[in-house]
């Protein structure tokens, strides 16, 4: 697993994980991305995508290593 790729806007997309899943998130247009991202967790996604930082803030996601 990758920490950091590469984003289309220029800036990086920082990697998080539940050990399950895996999001990339770029914090300077805002873009993200998901690697073995099961059903429940992309639907979660496509319905409210801000909800990645409150998952990021409460440590539900965490940084990849």
């Amino acid at each position: 697993m990758e920490d950091m790729i590469e984003c289309e806007c220029g800036g990086k997309k920082f990697g998080y994980t539940d050990s399950t899943n895996i999001v990339y998130i770029c914090y300077k247009c805002g873009r993200f991305n998901g690697k073995q991202v099961d059903a429940e967790f992309s639907e979660i996604l496509e319905a409210n995508p801000l909800v990645l930082l409150t998952m990021i803030e409460e440590k539900y996601l965490v940084p990849i290593k």
